[in-house]
């Protein structure tokens, strides 16, 4: 499936991701020459209560990035220590920073490695996995979170590398065991785009399935169609975060503001729209985002 965003000279083609309903709208465009991120803000707590100032997008240093879906934190509890899926991100990017200087592939990789291996322990609490079994709708994957890693460097390198931790559901609905299980971490392809959690908006408008996304569409490509192409992606990105926000039936585990960042090829980091709080850690109750 593939479509020709106005003023783009590039086909972009969808990335697809294992899909759970989650408390965020995520949507990620690589295009020729930088990453675009938007994601929403609130997060919601296994008590149904919610928050709108969580910081979804985390940047380390000017040439890295971190995102993700999924369960992202968990406050200290009397049977549980706290942890923080974005704080675990930042350690495995100061760890690994060192040994890949000027190398964002490397770093990419091995700090998604670090982070995979840790993650895989912290969601193997029983708690973690009973609270998404109790959100899985029918069709969902069995994801406890999808992450993306994003770099680059001095050499023009860009990249975006994605991981998936999942459980075996099979295993744990017969014998309530619990197997954490990391599928083949990927580069997204240059050109393409991918989403996470309540995304069905975005595919909705970026493929005009219906009748009110094939009339608003060419009006909204047609109010952006002057701005430079990297103008136009970010616009884009943050108007179907937007329209998420504003249109899906589960809103209600949406919320503004909306962070927008672009990684650009060789010169980092430019940050369009972001909550001044966000400085990659994450101090919420223990919830999904």
């Amino acid at each position: 499936m593939k479509w020709l965003a106005v003023g783009l000279t590039i086909l972009l083609t969808p990335f697809a991701w294992p899909q759970i309903g989650t408390g965020t709208v995520l949507l990620i465009y690589f295009s020729k020459d930088e990453v675009t991120v938007a994601a929403d803000s609130r997060v919601t707590a296994s008590d149904g209560t919610h928050g709108d100032d969580e910081c979804k997008i985390s940047t380390f240093g000017s040439k890295f990035a971190f995102t993700m879906a999924g369960v992202a934190h968990r406050n200290k509890g009397s049977t549980n220590q706290a942890w923080n899926a974005h704080a675990i991100a930042r350690r495995a990017w100061e760890a690994n920073a060192p040994k890949h200087l000027d190398d964002a592939i490397g770093l990419a990789v091995a700090a998604e490695q670090s982070w995979t291996k840790e993650m895989k322990s912290v969601y193997s609490d029983p708690v973690i996995i009973k609270l998404v079994r109790s959100k899985m709708k029918v069709g969902d994957d069995p994801v406890l979170a999808t992450a993306v890693f994003i770099a680059t460097d001095n050499k023009g390198t860009l990249v975006v590398h994605t991981a998936s931790l999942v459980f075996d559901i099979s295993l744990y609905d017969s014998s309530g065991k619990i197997a954490v299980v990391d599928e083949p971490a990927v580069n997204l392809p240059e050109n393409s785009h991918m989403s996470g959690g309540h995304d069905e908006i975005i595919t909705e408008f970026l493929d005009q399935t219906t009748v009110r996304a094939r009339e608003y569409m060419p009006w909204f490509k047609s109010r952006i169609a002057s701005l430079p192409r990297a103008e136009q992606t970010a616009e884009l990105v943050s108007k179907m975060v937007e329209l998420s926000i504003l249109l899906h039936p589960d809103n209600g585990e949406l919320g503004f503001p909306i962070d927008i960042i672009q990684m650009r090829r060789r010169d980092g980091l430019r940050t369009l729209s972001m909550k001044s709080e966000c400085d990659g850690q994450q101090n919420s109750t223990h919830g999904t985002n």
